[in-house]
C-alpha cells in the first residue's frame, strides 16, 4: 500500500487544480448526500403538522429536482475523476517509454516483450482505476459515511452507536464470507485446469488411443476428473450461497432490529425517525460496501503498481555528454552473450575504427554481425571490455547524441504506420528538411505514389520498403558521422541501384565518416577498405 500512496501523492502534487476541485466537489457531495435524510425529517415534520396534500406534492417534486441535481453534480464529479486519472497514466505511459527508450535492450529482455506490453496496457489501466476511481471515491464514501453517522449522532447518539457497530459487524462478516469463497474458488479452477490439461493429452494421444487398447485408461481418468471438478464446484456453491444468504439476512435482521427499536415507545414511535434513521443506514450500509469492495480492488492492483515502477526505475544506459562528431570508436576486449541462451556471441573483441574507414561486415547468420552493431550502437552493453568513442566511453555519451551521430539503416527496421513524407519527418527528427525530402522521394522516384504505411511497413513492396530506407540514409547521411547498412541494395531494380552504387561511391571517396556494410556480392562495387569477417564469435579483419 506504501507504494500506491506514493503514487497518489505523486499526482496531487503534479495537477495540484485537478486534485483541489476534485476535493471541493467530493466535500460538496458529501454535503448534498447528508442533506437527504435531513431534508427528508424536515420534509416530514412539516408534513405531519401541515396534513395538506398539495403541500406534500410540491415537498415531493422538490426532492425530485434535489435527486436531478445530485446526478448531475455526480456525473461532474465522475468525469472529474477521468481527468485526473488521464493525467496520470498519461505521464506514466510515457514515462514507461522513455524509460525503456533509455535503457539497454538487456533489461527489456529480462522483463520479456508480453510482460511488457500487459504492464503497459492493463497495469497501467489498473492504476488509472485506483488514482483516478477508487480511491478518490473511497475517500468520498467515508466522507458521506461520517458525516451520516454525525447526523445520527446529532439526534440519537445510541442508535449512531447501534448503527456504526452494525457496519462494522457486516463488514467483517462479508470479508469473512469473501475471502472463504475466494479459497474455494481457487480449488474449483485448480480441478478445471487439470481436467483442461487431460483434454490435451487425450487430443495428442488419439494417434495411440487408435492403434492401442488405452482408451479405458482415458475414460476412467475423464470420469475421475470431472467428478473431482463436480465435487469441489458444490462444495464451492455451497460456500458461497451460504455466505452471500448471511450477508443478505444480516442486512435484513438489521433493518428489522432498527426498525423496532425506532419503533418502541422509548424511541418516540416516530414515523419521522423512522423514516429518517432507515434512510441514513441505509446511505451508510450502501457505502460501507461500496468502500470494502473499493478496498479489495486497490489491494489487488498492488502488483500493478509494483510491475509499473520497475519498468519506471529502469538504469539509463547513456550519460547526458553531448557529442558532434565521432572520429574514432574503439573496441577492447569486448565479450558478449545472450542471457536467454547463455552462449557467447563475440569473444574477446579488439578493433578500432576512424574516419575514413569502409568496412564490410561479412558472415554466416548467428555469427555476430548483429550484436557488433547492437553494441556499436549502444542498444546492448559489452558484458567485459569497453567500447570508446573518441577516448571516452560509449554510455558516457547522450542518447539524442549517439542517434544523430550513429545512422543504422536496417532492412528488417519496424516502419511507422504514416504516410510516407511524414514518416521521413518523424525519422529525421530536428534535422528534418522538407525540401530535401522532396527532392529525395523524386530521386527515389515515391513522389507520385501516395502510400500509407500499414502493418509497420509489411504493407509495401519488397522494392518501395528499400527504397523508403535509402530515402532515410540520404536525409540522415550529412549530420551522422558513423553510417551502418544492411543489405538495402538486396531487391532493388537496376536504375535503383545503380544510382545508389553511385552515391555510395561519391560518400566513400569523401573519406569523412565510417562506413560499415552488412553486404554481398558487392565487393567488386565498392572500395572497402576491410573486411570484417564474423566466425564463432571472432572477428577477422582483412583488406579488401
Amino acid at each position: 500500500m506504501r507504494l500506491i500512496m506514493q503514487y497518489c501523492r505523486q499526482t496531487m502534487r503534479r495537477y495540484p487544480k485537478v486534485f483541489m476541485r476534485a476535493t471541493g466537489l467530493i466535500i460538496f457531495i458529501t454535503l448534498m448526500s447528508a442533506l437527504i435524510p435531513y431534508g427528508m425529517r424536515i420534509f416530514l415534520e412539516r408534513v405531519i403538522a401541515a396534513a395538506h396534500y398539495g403541500y406534500a406534492a410540491l415537498g415531493i417534486l422538490g426532492f425530485a429536482v434535489y435527486l436531478i441535481l445530485k446526478t448531475l453534480v455526480d456525473i461532474q464529479w465522475y468525469r472529474l475523476l477521468d481527468e485526473l486519472g488521464g493525467c496520470c497514466i498519461t505521464d506514466l505511459s510515457v514515462e514507461l517509454e522513455t524509460a525503456m527508450a533509455e535503457t539497454f535492450q538487456s533489461h527489456i529482455d529480462a522483463e520479456e516483450a508480453g510482460r511488457i506490453k500487459h504492464i503497459m496496457y492493463a497495469d497501467v489501466l489498473d492504476i488509472f482505476r485506483v488514482i483516478g476511481h477508487h480511491i478518490p471515491t473511497l475517500l468520498g464514501s467515508a466522507a458521506v459515511i461520517l458525516a451520516s453517522l454525525l447526523l445520527a449522532a446529532f439526534y440519537d447518539f445510541r442508535l449512531m452507536l447501534f448503527i456504526f457497530a452494525s457496519l462494522a459487524l457486516g463488514t467483517l462478516l462479508s470479508v469473512a464470507g469473501k475471502k472463504m469463497i475466494t479459497q474455494k474458488a481457487g480449488k474449483t479452477n485448480l480441478r478445471l485446469k487439470e481436467h483442461h490439461m487431460l483434454c490435451d493429452q487425450y487430443v495428442d494421444s488419439i494417434p495411440l488411443v487408435q492403434t492401442n487398447p488405452v482408451l479405458p485408461y482415458f475414460t476412467d481418468k475423464t470420469r475421475k476428473s470431472i467428478g473431482d471438478f463436480i465435487s469441489t464446484s458444490q462444495k464451492e456453491d455451497g460456500v458461497q450461497v451460504f455466505w452471500s444468504e448471511a450477508v443478505s439476512h444480516y442486512n435484513t435482521l438489521f433493518n428489522l432490529t432498527l426498525s423496532t427499536l425506532l419503533a418502541l415507545p422509548a424511541a418516540g414511535g416516530s414515523i419521522v425517525n423512522l423514516v429518517f434513521f432507515i434512510t441514513l443506514a441505509d446511505i451508510i450500509m450502501s457505502e460501507g460496501q461500496k468502500s470494502q469492495l473499493l478496498i479489495q480492488q486497490i489491494v489487488r492492483a498492488q502488483v500493478s503498481f509494483e510491475n509499473v515502477d520497475r519498468l519506471r526505475q529502469l538504469p539509463k544506459r547513456q550519460g547526458t555528454e553531448t557529442l558532434s562528431q565521432i572520429t574514432k570508436i574503439e573496441f577492447t576486449g569486448v565479450s558478449f552473450s545472450y542471457s536467454e541462451t547463455g552462449v557467447e556471441v563475440l569473444h574477446d573483441i579488439s578493433c578500432t575504427l576512424q574516419s575514413g574507414d569502409t568496412i564490410r561486415l561479412t558472415g554466416s547468420n548467428g555469427s555476430g554481425k548483429s550484436t557488433f552493431i547492437k553494441l556499436l550502437t549502444g542498444v546492448y552493453p559489452p558484458q567485459t571490455g569497453e567500447i570508446l568513442i573518441n577516448g571516452k566511453r560509449l554510455d558516457t555519451y547522450s542518447r539524442e547524441s549517439l542517434n544523430e551521430q550513429i545512422l543504422f539503416v536496417n532492412q528488417d527496421e519496424i516502419l511507422l504506420n504514416e504516410s510516407i513524407f511524414h514518416y521521413l519527418e518523424l525519422i529525421s527528427g530536428a534535422s528534418f528538411d522538407r525540401k530535401k525530402a522532396e527532392e529525395i522521394l523524386q530521386w527515389t522516384a515515391m513522389e507520385k505514389e501516395d502510400i500509407t504505411i500499414e502493418n509497420n511497413g509489411l504493407s509495401l513492396s519488397a522494392g518501395q520498403r528499400k527504397k523508403l530506407l535509402i530515402s532515410k540514409l540520404l536525409l540522415r547521411s550529412e549530420k551522422a558521422s558513423v553510417i551502418i547498412l544492411d543489405e538495402l541494395e538486396a531487391g532493388l531494380d537496376k536504375t535503383m541501384l545503380q544510382k545508389y552504387m553511385d552515391f555510395l561511391r561519391g560518400m566513400f571517396a569523401k573519406h569523412e565518416k565510417i562506413f560499415l556494410m552488412v553486404a554481398h556480392n558487392i565487393d567488386h562495387e565498392l572500395p572497402f577498405d576491410r573486411v570484417f569477417q564474423f566466425e564463432d564469435g571472432k572477428i577477422k579483419i582483412s583488406s579488401e
